[in-house]
């Protein structure tokens, strides 16, 4: 009968490629210098009672609180059905998960979808100088405008939506002197079927669409 000498082990083996088993068990004994960089071990069975070395491995990592970091170049994708999850990885920088349309059963709203919901509930509105009708006004800008050389109109959009904002106001404190025109572009300003005529100096204010009967509303 064979003797089995625990103290004895062998000479460091160089593996190229690999390690697969096919019905059998792999196992590294009494080798506690040996590094196992992988093992392939396919899918975990329903009958399997323990984790195979590289499930273990992952696991591990996971325990311990992360990992190194990773560049991914490309937007992360999940499966459908599956859930995409970053865990204990506090130093993390997530600038897009590209996780599709939210569902009703969504509990959290994604990473991307977070930043463009508060982006669209910031809606900053960013200033322009003019002289001369931009034909039309665009929602969620500021206009300073110079009537300074010459009176002029600001024709509103034809087809606003509810809650479309526009800027105006009196860049050269001339709006007394050389009025602005609102143009409303056949649309009620103030329920009014007429164009704005704004003729008070240094004057700043905002329209907001509400509706085809109420038209634009200064705000």
């Amino acid at each position: 009968m064979p003797i089995y000498n625990p103290t004895i082990s062998h000479a460091a083996a160089t593996v190229s490629t690999p390690l697969k088993v096919v019905g059998q068990l792999l196992s590294v004994i009494n080798d506690a210098t040996a590094e196992i960089t992988e093992v392939d071990t396919g899918v975990l069975a329903a009958s399997h009672t323990v984790i195979p070395t590289s499930q273990a491995v992952v696991t591990a990592i996971a325990a311990a609180g992360g990992h190194d970091p990773v560049t991914v170049t490309a937007p992360l994708a999940k499966d459908a059905g599956q859930a995409l999850s970053i865990v204990n990885d506090v130093a993390a920088t997530i600038t897009q998960i590209d996780t599709a349309a939210l569902s009703n059963l969504d509990t959290d709203i994604p990473t991307s979808k977070a930043v463009t919901t508060a982006l669209a509930a910031v809606s900053p509105v960013v200033w322009s100088l003019i002289t001369s009708d931009p034909a039309p006004a665009v929602k969620n800008k500021g206009y300073l405008c110079n009537t300074t050389a010459a009176a002029f109109t600001v024709t509103l959009p034809a087809a606003p939506s509810a809650g479309d904002l526009i800027a105006f106001a009196d860049a050269g404190s001339t709006f007394d002197t050389k009025n602005l025109t609102i143009g409303r572009a056949a649309l009620n300003i103030m329920a009014l079927g007429e164009n704005l005529i704004v003729n008070t100096k240094n004057a700043a204010f905002s329209l907001v669409y509400a509706s085809a009967a109420l038209g634009w509303r200064i705000a």
